[in-house]
């Protein structure tokens, strides 16, 4: 087994790729969101009724917007977690190993070695 390879035609170098622009996007959006969360706050000790202060917000709810960025960055790990297992496995690492590696059974390294990628 190698310690390198060309990164040229790596996919988890690519995926990894995606899950660092999904994570500083996901970073920024979090802030905003915690902005607006800040804000919910501060009128809810005010008195605000809870109705008006979701009419009032004028972002969408703070509550879709961390499930979209939860839903972002699920998808871009799990990408990431499948391409890397594939590239240790053309690297000849065993599935026991990998398991260990990447800090998952060698039956859940092997359901990431045989999913199917997404369309």
């Amino acid at each position: 087994m190698t310690d390198t390879l060309e990164p040229n035609g790596d996919l988890a170098l690519e995926a990894l790729g995606a899950l660092s622009e999904a994570a500083q996007a996901s970073a920024d959006e979090l802030r905003s969101i915690n902005d607006d969360i800040d804000t919910m706050r501060r009128r809810r000790s005010r008195g605000w009724s809870w109705r008006r202060i979701m009419a009032s917000m004028d972002s969408p709810n703070a509550l879709s917007a961390i499930t979209g960025v939860a839903v972002r960055l699920g998808s871009a790990c799990g990408e990431f977690r499948r391409s890397l297992a594939r590239t240790l496995r053309a690297e000849g690492m065993r599935t026991a190993e990998m398991g260990s590696l990447l800090g998952v059974s060698r039956q859940r390294a092997s359901a990431l070695l045989h999913a199917k990628r997404p369309d």
